[in-house]
């Protein structure tokens, strides 16, 4: 009987060190590294500011660059034909599908802030937003002793269409423009309300890698329209139609 015993233990303790010198991928047909584990959801790295696809999140993205607007030749001198303006843009987003934008824009003589609501109501590869801006801006000028101020509201009601290609972000936005103006000279009203005929308004952007993790926002902003807030000095009486044309380059930061 302690023969059997000796001789059961003895298996015991042969069969235990077996298990353990045994390879484990062949014991369960398996490495237990290659074991499939939880992919955690990716989050968008890609910071954009113009495209209308929606973070789901609360956010803030900034900019900084250049507009330079060329001016009709019916309206200004050749000679300066073009203005240039410092931009700072913003883009604030909420968790649900509602975002905003915002962009200062300044050259001196003119000043323009512009604040919009936009809800975007298709959210894939492609995406689709409604928008509504508004912006205020403030022009001066002085002459010695002798100063001019002209001051403006437009609104913007538009769409942007966006499309995802992966290495860029594309996006068109189309708007209908209606603006007034108010002019008064050293602080006194002068003149009238203008109330302009409302323009069109087209922006192609592109926001792309620039170098590294740098993303920059190139674009083109075609205003069709009888008034620009850029040529308020002019005080042009011309009732047409004309084309503004705008680039855009902004630094996302």
């Amino acid at each position: 009987m302690i023969d059997v015993m000796k001789f059961n233990i003895l298996t015991l303790i042969v069969l235990s060190f077996g298990l353990s010198a045994f390879p484990q991928n062949l014991l369960w047909g398996q490495e237990i590294d290659s074991i499939p584990k939880a992919v955690p959801p990716k989050t968008e790295v890609r910071p954009y500011i113009r495209y209308p696809k929606i973070k789901r999140e609360w956010g803030l993205q900034v900019g900084t660059g250049l507009t330079l607007t060329k001016l009709p030749t019916e309206i200004v001198e050749e000679e300066i034909n073009q203005s240039p303006m410092i931009n700072f843009s913003c883009r604030f987003d909420t968790p649900s599908k509602f975002w905003m934008f915002t962009q200062i824009k300044s050259n001196y003589l003119s000043n323009y802030f512009i604040l919009g609501g936009n809800y975007t109501i298709i959210d894939d590869r492609w995406s689709v937003s409604l928008g509504y801006d508004i912006a205020v801006w403030f022009g001066h000028v002085e002459f010695g002793d002798f100063s001019l101020k002209a001051r403006g509201l437009i609104t913007y009601p538009n769409v942007t269409i966006g499309l995802d290609m992966d290495d860029f972000f594309l996006s068109l936005k189309s708007e209908l423009q209606y603006s007034l103006m108010l002019t008064d000279v050293d602080g006194a009203y002068f003149g009238h309300t203008q109330e302009n005929r409302p323009g069109i308004g087209f922006t192609i952007a592109i926001e792309q890698p620039f170098w590294n993790d740098n993303w920059v926002i190139i674009g083109v902003k075609l205003n069709y329209t009888s008034f620009y807030y850029q040529t308020w000095l002019s005080y042009s009486t011309l009732d047409e139609y004309l084309l503004f044309p705008e680039l855009i380059f902004t630094f996302i930061l």
